[in-house]
């Protein structure tokens, strides 16, 4: 009987990610050391180095982890063919990204990581990415809404981009400061209609 060379994987990627982000979230870049997430990890540090390498390439995968789902969820709900019902299905779970667990804890990468892009070129080249990306994505889902006669021809589909990813950003600062999820979705409600208006 063989035996397999080397010490087994000892822990579950997906949740020493979640708990990576979570201390992330509550703490910052900055205030996340490297004790404080090992501990929420439940790794020993020469594990968590191990696994993921320095903090500031744990902070990478946390990102990457997190506009995974993201990017996930956003092609999910922007694929409805209705465009009222897929921006309401972008918000709605947005909302639920922004506060796991129903506490608020906005966005990682337009809150974190945009606060430690000021001095960390690595992240602010992943914040501009996300901005892009989610930009690119709305924009091509007017586009299409246009198309089918969902929103008129003026403004825009860059112009009703724009207006949604600022509704994205404003759910993430709100979801920060406390707001409950009704109160996320009312928020939602009184925007909605002026981006299809």
């Amino acid at each position: 009987m063989t035996q397999t060379r080397g010490r087994p994987r000892t822990y579950d990627r997906d949740r020493a990610l979640d708990a990576a982000l979570f201390t992330f979230w509550t703490h910052g870049y900055e205030g996340a050391s490297l004790s404080r997430l090992a501990a929420a990890m439940k790794m020993n540090r020469p594990s968590l180095y191990a696994a993921f390498g320095d903090k500031r390439a744990l902070f990478t995968a946390a990102m990457d982890h997190f506009t995974g789902r993201l990017r996930a969820h956003a092609q999910t709900a922007l694929a409805h063919p209705d465009l009222a019902c897929a921006l309401r299905g972008l918000f709605a779970g947005l909302i639920e990204l922004y506060r796991p667990g129903g506490q608020g804890r906005g966005c990682l990468v337009f809150l974190v990581a945009a606060a430690a892009a000021v001095d960390d070129e690595d992240a602010r080249a992943a914040v501009a990415k996300a901005l892009a990306d989610l930009d690119a994505a709305l924009r091509r889902r007017f586009a299409q809404g246009g198309r089918d006669g969902h929103v008129p021809a003026t403004p825009d589909a860059a112009a009703r981009a724009a207006l949604t990813a600022s509704v994205v950003h404003g759910l993430s600062v709100r979801a920060r400061a406390g707001t409950s999820a009704r109160g996320l979705a009312t928020f939602v409600d009184r925007c909605l209609p002026l981006l299809l208006a």
